[in-house]
């Protein structure tokens, strides 16, 4: 009962103890001993890592050797050309030159090319063999001359097109007689077409077009154009503020055409199409007022979008020269001053602009008073032809009369009525205003006497909205009055201007014009007088022209193909330029010819 339990320890007990004490002597000598060092690389570790990660001081001693040598004796060095230093016919190595004291670089040389050639020049291989080398920097000059393609489409060869096939395509033959091309052909046919239209812009242009483009327009100066003429010497470059502010600082004008009045021929107009105005920079909103400059061939344009844009019509691309944002105006009234070198603007706000066009500043002329009372819209207005005077459409029927160049206020007209419309008159040194109300009155002031020095009534005339004078050598003789019904009738001012008008007298017109049937909203005749322009925004293409000499419309234009939309203004240029806007934005462009 005593007996306890016995403790003696087998031989495996023994040796798991043995076992476990060499472990922890292992463990504890790992954990006090330092980590040895790796092995040392060998010979074919180190040439791998030399092929994987590179050679830096091979690297640097090649650089070196590459810096003291020329190209032309590295190129014979490379290829095996005899050298004139001895080398011999073995690879261009002397024969007592060791093979490891040479560079890795110099035994090999990687033939790079140009992308996309994989034809071999075995000319040019019999050449270098023969002895004659070629400079591989003139190679590569001419290489960044002509780019290659990255990637090329074998099926363009395959590709056939016929440029009779269809009439959109006649425009890309060089010749009469071209007709199927292959895809490569045509491509490039696109692409000079494109670029005709669209020029590559200044900053993508490399140092060789940039000279080449200098020497056209170079060339294009010392020659001079004619607006509408079809030359290979164009300038292709956009011009900016800048050169805007050079042009109306020189002396010269642009519009090398004779202004001469060359007499049109009743029926038969040859108008031909332009290049659209502001293909370019297309407006965002409708077009509500155009105006060309009255020395060169630049166009202003106008709309909702509160943007003025200004365009050089050079009749090939119409490039824009500059452009003004202004957020809080919506545009309804844009024009040149006189002078060239100003544009006032204004919107449905008791303001308006006026944008330096030298400078680039744009004023704006607030607190308009009028009688003592502030005017309350500058929606409407038209400069004088003289420059010294701004006409203000107000309320109540009144025209305001502002000074062009101090903004204060001259004289106010009073008539009868509604105003409609109103345009600017020069009798002689006389300036004054014809003005029309809603009733078809219509009422001659007179600025300097500061009275209605004649007034007499439209016949028919109801609902008058807009009246137009001719202008031109016929010295303000006609004058148009268009109404709501779309008739326009064409007066003979002679009796106006001898003043042997009785007072509400009705006139006769020369000839009533009955081609419209809706509103009136744009009468513009063209600088020389012989043509009017009349159209209606409340009907497509609702546009007209009319031989003055002989009061007909012309009968071949416009036709149903003509693009004129729904025309919202219509302004001329001298020597026969024509612009339409209308309520898309767009802004067409024609040219009359004699």
């Amino acid at each position: 009962m005593g007996k306890g339990k016995s403790t003696k320890k087998g031989p495996s007990q023994a040796l798991s103890n043995a076992a476990k004490a060499l472990s922890l002597t292992t463990d504890a000598a790992k954990k006090t001993s330092p980590p040895s060092p790796p092995p040392p690389k060998g010979k074919e570790e180190l040439e791998l890592e030399k092929l994987v990660f590179g050679d830096l001081t091979g690297f640097q001693e090649a650089l070196r050797v590459g810096l003291d040598e020329d190209e032309e004796e590295r190129e014979r060095k490379y290829i095996g050309v005899e050298s004139s230093e001895g080398e011999d016919d073995e690879g261009g190595i002397k024969g007592n030159e060791d093979l490891n004291a040479v560079h890795d670089d110099e035994l090999f040389f990687f033939d790079t090319g140009v992308s996309g050639a994989g034809e071999r020049d075995v000319e040019g291989d019999l050449d270098l063999l023969s002895g004659e080398v070629v400079k591989a920097v003139g190679v590569r000059e001419e290489e960044e001359e002509v780019p290659k393609p990255a990637w090329e489409d074998s099926d363009d060869e395959r590709v056939v097109v016929s440029l009779m096939s269809q009439s959109k395509l006649k425009k890309y033959r060089e010749t009469f007689t071209d007709d199927v091309v292959s895809g490569t052909d045509y491509i490039r046919r696109l692409r000079t077409q494109f670029e005709r239209v669209y020029p590559v812009p200044a900053w993508a242009q490399t140092q060789s077009q940039q000279q080449e483009s200098k020497h056209r327009r170079v060339g294009s100066d010392a020659s001079g154009s004619e607006i509408g003429e079809d030359e290979d010497g164009e300038d292709t470059t956009t011009p900016s503020a800048a050169p805007l502010s050079d042009l109306l600082q020189s002396t010269s004008g642009y519009i090398t055409r004779s202004t001469t009045a060359t007499k049109l021929k009743p029926g038969h107009l040859n108008i031909i199409r332009l290049l659209d105005a502001n293909l370019k920079s297309p407006a965002q909103s409708a077009a509500t007022s155009l105006s060309f400059h009255p020395m060169y061939p630049i166009l202003l344009t106008s709309g909702f979008d509160h943007t003025l844009r200004l365009y050089h019509i050079d009749a090939k691309t119409n490039p824009a020269v500059s452009s003004i944002y202004i957020p809080s105006v919506p545009i309804t009234t844009a024009a040149f001053h006189s002078d060239g070198r100003r544009v006032f603007f204004s919107g449905r706000r008791p303001y308006y602009h006026i944008w330096d066009l030298e400078t680039g500043t744009c004023e704006r002329i607030a607190r308009v008073f009028a009688h003592g009372k502030r005017v309350r819209s500058i929606e409407y207005f038209k400069l004088s032809p003289c420059g010294s005077y701004l006409a203000v459409l107000g309320a109540g029927g009144q025209v305001h009369i502002l000074s062009a160049s101090t903004a204060q206020w001259v004289a106010t007209a009073h008539v009868d009525g509604q105003v409609v419309d109103f345009v600017w008159y020069n009798i002689g040194p006389t300036t004054g205003l014809t003005i029309a109300n809603k009733a078809g009155e219509l009422f001659e002031y007179d600025i300097t006497a500061r009275a209605i020095s004649a007034r007499w009534l439209d016949e028919g005339g109801v609902h008058t909205s807009k009246i137009a004078l001719s202008g031109g050598a016929n010295g303000d003789r006609f004058i148009a009055v268009g109404s709501n019904s779309g008739v326009v009738n064409i007066y003979d001012r002679t009796p106006i201007m001898k003043g042997t008008v009785e007072v509400g007298k009705q006139l006769k017109p020369i000839k009533a014009l009955g081609h419209l049937v809706t509103r009136i909203g744009s009468l513009e005749f063209s600088p020389d007088g012989q043509v009017l322009a009349m159209a209606s925004r409340a009907k497509k293409d609702a546009l007209r022209l009319v031989h003055i000499p002989t009061c007909t419309v012309f009968s071949n234009w416009p036709t149903s193909a003509t693009p004129l939309g729904k025309v919202e203004t219509v302004a001329w240029a001298r020597g026969g330029m024509l612009s339409v806007g209308n309520e898309a934005g767009k802004v067409r462009l024609w040219d009359i010819r004699p």
